[in-house]
């Protein structure tokens, strides 16, 4: 009703009234709301008036359908051609391909610092845990490793049962899954150097494999390999020392200053290899720790890097890198 008073008011005269035929249409409305004569007379005069303003189009359709017209013909100019939306894709898979493989790289590396730090502290506090049961290392007695003989072959002899016994101790303080096996598959894969070159097939039974013990080696809870290197000391030696090294839960073979790490334990406890201080390996960060270097040890001594540094920089510009220089990169700019 408030639109048919405006109606009658000439209210509504703007939005219908776009020329004669308009003025027309409202007439005839408004009159059939006049006729107020009576009941039968009135209704049938405003239904004829209802008819006849049915035939009048206040909104022009043909109006409309130009100005939609004239819309699309205005919007065309703004759209892409099929051209032009091949080459957008093509620029977006080019910066994609170029960008793609860094934050990958980027996300590894971040992945590989956090696994390595959470691991060194682990296996540090339950170094720590077996010392204070068990009393340092050097007070066990343990016979070194390679013990210098040789066999009626010439292939050195090494007696693994300090290794074993260490690796027994330590397991009480970690979260195991899984203990090698003699005779056994343990750890699938190969083994190589951080320059790339392929040391050995990792996926020998552990009776091939003469210098370690399937009793010396394990699984974590969360995939991390751990494996107790050799024990290079006589027993009760103050100056004995020994390595553990873990392989990272990430891919199938281990790569040295990638995804194998080792730590040096001695009397004052477990220590990432590669500090700014000698650790008495005769190796160090420089000289062990070189992408560039394809000696089988290169690799060993990147441990601490990682830890302390949050990075793995030396992949990318170890050159330009020290303790008493530069611990990134982005520093040596």
């Amino acid at each position: 009703m408030e639109m048919m008073k405006k109606l009658s008011n000439g209210g509504g005269a703007s939005l219908l009234s776009r020329n004669s035929k308009d003025f027309e249409g409202i007439a005839i409305v408004r009159n059939c709301f006049r006729d107020h004569s009576g009941a039968g007379g009135g209704s049938e005069q405003r239904l004829k008036g209802f008819a006849q303003a049915k035939t009048v189009t206040p909104f022009h359709a043909s109006d409309q359908d130009s100005v939609v017209e004239k819309t699309i013909f205005d919007l065309s100019k703004y759209a892409f051609t099929l051209a032009e939306v091949l080459i957008t894709l093509g620029i977006i898979g080019v910066v994609a391909a170029m960008t793609i493989p860094t934050l990958i790289a980027n996300y590894q590396e971040k992945q590989t610092v956090s696994q390595l730090t959470k691991n060194y502290t682990i296996l540090a506090s339950a170094y720590q845990m077996m010392t204070t049961e068990y009393g340092y290392i050097t007070s066990w007695g343990l016979n070194r490793t390679n013990t210098g003989e040789v066999d009626e072959n010439g292939n050195p002899i090494y007696d693994t049962t300090g290794n074993d016994l260490i690796a027994e101790r330590l397991r009480k303080y970690l979260k195991v899954a899984k203990i090698c096996e003699a005779g056994k598959v343990c750890y699938p894969g190969a083994s190589y150097n951080i320059a790339g070159d392929k040391l050995t097939d990792a996926n020998q039974v552990f009776d091939d494999r003469n210098d370690t013990s399937p009793a010396s080696n394990f699984f974590l809870q969360d995939g991390t390999f751990v494996v107790m290197g050799w024990y290079n000391g006589g027993a009760f030696s103050s100056d004995s020392w020994g390595t553990i090294f873990v392989v990272l839960p990430q891919g199938k073979d281990s790569i040295l200053g990638k995804t194998k790490f080792y730590f040096k334990y001695n009397a004052k406890g477990l220590l990432p290899t590669g500090g700014k201080n000698d650790d008495g390996t005769g190796r160090s960060f420089s000289t062990g720790c070189n992408p560039d270097d394809h000696d089988a040890k290169s690799g060993q001594h990147c441990a601490a890097w990682v830890i302390y540094n949050k990075n793995m920089d030396y992949l990318k510009c170890h050159d330009k890198l020290s303790w008493d220089g530069a611990h990134s990169c982005k520093d040596a700019e």
